[in-house]
């Protein structure tokens, strides 16, 4: 009878209680896992995050700086293209023009000085669009695309006939009209489809020139997108969850007092340019921007690198390492060149070494 009791006894206090502790311990275990797992989950999905703002920003940068110069048929002519002053206002003639420049911003102002018109647009001290002192910044000017024929000759109107759509040839966009002589560029006011499937544009400001299709050379004349841009860093007025302060790629377009700069990347902390110059000893020489021996007429390339951060921070422990752009150490304590925030956010390095298209970009 005794032996019938002891066979249905259960466990005892002390093995409810090793089992208790194994079980906690397998949760700890297998929690910890999860918890890293998923760590290292978020920082692969930041970093992929930033792979992909990286590459949009610089290929942007590139594809503006590839175009500089580019004003069709007048290219080769070496014609300085007409510019208005205003969105509503006529072209007005210049004496001289630069299609690619470069700044170095810093706490007194931009370096060696500030972009042509810049002086009529009040740069913010605080908030959003606060170029960030320390970084570079580039100013392009040049056709976007190739655009379409002219398909009536045109003289002091508003009204220009082309003989298709064309990307980029939008109401409040900026255009130019160029043949092999001369060309000038406008705001466009409105579009309209016209017979033919052709497309009338409204300027905002009659043409200046008279532009004249050729039976010889039909194509001659052509209407093109057209840009005149700043790119530099700014502050985006945001921060992270974590309260670290977000920098993001911003662009200005012309007329700078007209327009406000737009954020076109987040997670840009730094932006360092290099001039690849040509010497008369037959040597190449690299300048950074703001540098006094830069002569845009002796420029073959640009070398752009950019440090993308990601909101998602390392190891708390970790401490912020510097970051090399272009040769320049780019680090958390420097008091005139470029900086990134003191704090543990991941980043990444991105170079792209461009080469110029146009001659026009190389002149003065």
């Amino acid at each position: 009878m005794n032996s019938g009791l002891q066979s249905q006894q259960g466990l005892t206090l002390v093995e409810i209680l090793i089992a208790l502790v194994l079980g906690l311990l397998v949760i700890s275990i297998v929690g910890t896992a999860v918890q890293s797992q998923f760590k290292t989950n978020r920082q692969a999905m930041a970093m992929s995050r930033a792979q992909t703002q990286g590459r949009f920003a610089i290929e942007d940068i590139a594809m503006a700086v590839r175009s500089a110069g580019y004003s069709g048929c007048s290219s080769a002519a070496a014609a300085i293209p007409n510019m208005p002053l205003t969105v509503s206002g006529p072209a007005v003639i210049r004496s001289s023009y630069a299609p690619i420049q470069t700044f170095r911003i810093d706490s007194t102002g931009w370096v060696p000085s500030a972009p042509d018109g810049y002086s009529a647009y009040t740069i913010p001290t605080t908030g959003a669009g606060t170029p960030v002192p320390g970084t570079h910044a580039l100013l392009v000017e040049g056709g976007v695309s190739e655009g379409v024929s002219l398909s009536t000759s045109t003289f002091s109107t508003t009204v220009i006939d082309v003989k298709e759509r064309s990307m980029g040839l939008e109401k409040g966009s900026m255009a130019l009209i160029s043949d092999c002589a001369s060309a000038e560029a406008f705001f466009i006011d409105a579009t309209q489809e016209i017979a033919d499937e052709k497309l009338r544009l409204s300027a905002k400001s009659p043409l200046t020139n008279f532009y004249e299709v050729s039976t010889d050379y039909p194509e001659a004349v052509r209407v093109l997108p057209y840009r005149r841009s700043v790119y530099f860093i700014g502050d985006s007025g945001r921060t992270t969850e974590k309260g670290d302060v977000i920098r993001s790629l911003f662009e200005h377009v012309f007329p700078f007092k007209d327009h406000s700069p737009h954020e076109i990347v987040e997670g840009i902390e730094a932006l360092v340019i290099t001039h690849r110059q040509l010497q008369s000893d037959g040597t190449i020489k690299e300048l950074t921007a703001g540098d006094s021996a830069i002569e845009p007429i002796n420029n073959i390339s640009m070398r752009i690198a950019l440090l993308v951060s990601t909101p998602v921070r390392r190891d708390e422990q970790a401490t912020s390492a510097p970051y090399v752009l272009s040769g320049i150490t780019v680090g958390t304590g420097s008091t005139t060149g470029p900086t990134h925030a003191d704090d543990q956010r991941m980043r990444r390095v991105f170079e792209k070494t461009i080469m110029l298209r146009n001659s026009r970009a190389t002149a003065k």
